[in-house]
């Protein structure tokens, strides 16, 4: 099966496991990445220049989120989904709060201004649905070519005789 090439930044034609590796790498979690040069499987072009530039130092580790707080946005994501599922808006209104400022609350996220994060809140909160939202379409594309190799009839998984 011809599987599909996705990219990185600067790195092309890489498998959705190596794209999802450095993407992992970069948000300092190492070990996608150590799973993928073990596996023995064969690495695409991409990804040999995305090592050489590990190993050259040209590729650095972003300063960024500790893994607890992304656990902390997904909770909010959830939290939220729940919220909205009950009947919520995302925003606060006249009548009452939104699913975003009752969330600001559970965390106690706090804005600038001393205020409960609201906009904070959302932000994740679309970051997160963004995240989902990429990973339902990679996952229709990828269901997309596999089903047009089976009706198209090739059966490229069988070895050559």
């Amino acid at each position: 099966m011809e599987s599909l090439l996705f990219e990185y930044e600067k790195y092309k034609k890489l498998t959705v496991f190596e794209s999802i590796a450095i993407s992992y790498f970069f948000d300092n979690d190492k070990e996608r990445l150590v799973q993928l040069l073990i596996s023995g499987n064969d690495l695409s072009t991409g990804m040999r220049e995305f090592l050489a530039d590990v190993v050259r130092g040209k590729a650095k580790l972003k300063r960024g989120k500790r893994r607890q707080t992304r656990d902390m946005d997904f909770n909010i994501f959830d939290d939220i989904t729940n919220l909205l599922d009950e009947g919520h808006t995302l925003t606060s209104n006249r009548d009452r709060g939104g699913a975003a400022l009752e969330i600001a609350k559970k965390y106690n996220i706090i804005d600038k201004n001393g205020d409960f994060g609201e906009e904070a809140v959302i932000k994740k909160y679309e970051k997160i649905k963004g995240y989902y939202e990429e990973d339902a379409r990679i996952s229709r594309e990828i269901n997309d070519e596999m089903m047009k190799e089976e009706f198209s009839g090739r059966q490229s998984d069988k070895p050559d005789d």
